[in-house]
């Protein structure tokens, strides 16, 4: 009887073992980690190489394609999109997860940087996160066929005050009076002026 209680207790140490090496393996097993696809989706929309990207409703040379034709009225200005977060989209039927990006440009003619966020849409599809393509991933207000244009605007001139606070020189309408000397006779002028 010693030897039959020994036996069944090494076979429960044994099947222990084995569900925990199973747990192990499952867990290890589970759904890849979408970091590094927003890793390289950030790295595409930055040096606008789409090659390591799974793209789902274009293909890599499209959206290289569509990031250049969006920023070509951008002139010089630079910029560089970096991975804000990575989470998961609760009540999924499907494996998915919405990354916050974090764009930031170098504008021409301005010692202050532009910086936004925006949102891009990945899915688990036969184990590769696959990006859903759309150009707002490079701006949120971004649609099919928009581009981002770069203006200078120049703000509005403000008043010149006197010492009482009273505008000295403020914006209003302006009407310059002046006579063509061509349609008048030379000793004309100074009578008509």
């Amino acid at each position: 009887m010693g030897k039959v209680a020994e036996r069944a207790r090494f076979g429960f140490h044994t099947g222990a073992i084995a569900a925990v090496l199973a747990l192990i393996l499952t867990s290890c097993a589970g759904t890849p980690d979408a970091q590094p696809a927003a890793d390289a989706l950030a790295a595409a929309l930055t040096s606008r190489d789409f090659n390591k990207v799974q793209l789902r409703g274009a293909t890599a040379r499209d959206a290289t394609l569509a990031i250049g034709e969006i920023t070509e009225p951008m002139g010089e200005s630079t910029w560089s999109v970096g991975v804000q977060a990575v989470e998961e989209v609760p009540e999924s039927e499907t494996e998915r997860r919405s990354v916050t990006l974090e764009v930031t440009w170098d504008l021409e003619h301005s010692d202050e940087p532009w910086t936004y966020t925006t949102t891009a849409a990945l899915e688990l599809v036969d184990e590769v996160w696959q990006v859903d393509w759309s150009p707002a991933l490079l701006h949120p207000d971004l649609a099919e066929g928009d581009r981002l244009v770069l203006r200078r605007q120049l703000a509005q001139r403000a008043d010149v005050l006197a010492g009482d606070g009273s505008p000295l020189v403020t914006q209003r309408p302006v009407f310059r009076i002046g006579i063509d000397r061509t349609m008048v006779e030379p000793a004309d002028q100074a009578a008509s002026a």
